[in-house]
This record gives structure tokens, sequence and C-alpha cells, in this order.
């Protein structure tokens, strides 16, 4: 039987007494979101002023779902309060157990939050997701071609078979 299909959700908890302001960025998969070059900006008053918590939450989606398929909406971000996130992966993500996020808020990369009390942005998988899964495949040494992939020991057929071009 195979489980009940179930979108994966991770959780960003902003920690510390108060933030005032700051950046940081997202590695998913080995990605880093956003690119080197931009930044998650998190609005002053970001824990006690709603407008404030939407905009983070509006800034986390978008640079996830510009960083994972431009056009494509792949997760759904909403503050469940003034200090959680929750990120539900869905469309091309839906159903996957995914890797858990890390986040870098290193002053030595010019970020970091500022407040007191140590404010951090921490990620944590709150449901894995189920019933798929996501797979990667790289190709080397070769012009080209198709290739016929098999699961559980059943090979594909030619209909299936993925075109590979160099």
């Amino acid at each position: 039987n195979s489980p009940a299909p179930t979108n994966e959700v991770q959780l960003l908890s902003l920690t510390g007494l108060t933030i005032t302001g700051g950046q940081f960025r997202i590695r998913f998969s080995n990605v880093l979101i956003p690119t080197p070059s931009q930044v998650i900006t998190v609005p002053a008053n970001v824990l006690t002023n709603l407008t404030a918590a939407e905009t983070l939450a509006q800034n986390i989606e978008n640079a996830l779902n510009t960083s994972l398929g431009v056009g494509a909406t792949n997760v759904v971000v909403n503050p469940t309060n003034f200090r959680q996130y929750s990120i539900e992966f869905t469309s091309r993500y839906a159903a996957a157990n995914l890797p858990q996020m890390t986040v870098d808020t290193s002053v030595a990369n010019g970020l970091g939050l500022t407040g007191t009390g140590n404010p951090n942005v921490v990620p944590t998988t709150t449901t894995q997701g189920a019933g798929s899964t996501i797979q990667t495949v790289t190709f080397g040494g070769t012009t080209g071609g198709k290739v016929t992939f098999s699961y559980n020991g059943v090979l594909g057929s030619p209909e299936t078979a993925v075109t590979v071009n160099a």
C-alpha cells in the first residue's frame, strides 16, 4: 500500500527577544535561495506587527518560488504567528519527502538579524511529505540518446523513454 499523499511542511522559527530587522538566505537541496547577490529581508517589528509578518512570509515565498521554478508556485508560506512561518511544498514538490532546509544568517556572509536575545532563524520539518518522491539524474560522457528507467525492477517501455540532448 502506498502512503496517503501528504505535502511536506517545514517551519522557519524566529528566535530572540526582539528583532529589529536583518536578512538571511535559505539552502534547500544544496541550492542557495535566493541567489548569492540577493537576500530575504526581515522587516522591523516583525515580532509585533502583522503587516511586517505578512511581508516576511511573502519575501520567503517569493525567494523560494523564484529559485525552485520560475513562474511556478512550488511553496505557500504563511505566518502561523509572529515567530513561525509555515512553508508547504506544492506543485512539483507535492507529496514528496524533501530534505530539511538550512538557514544562513552568518555575519561573515553579510547576513544576520538585529535585535536582542540572540535573534536567529531556525528551520524544522513539521510534516514529512509522503506518497511521491523526486529523483535527480545526472548524465555525463554522452552526446545524447534515449534513456529508459525502471521502477521496482520493472523496466519502462519505449514509449516512456526520455530523450537526452547533450
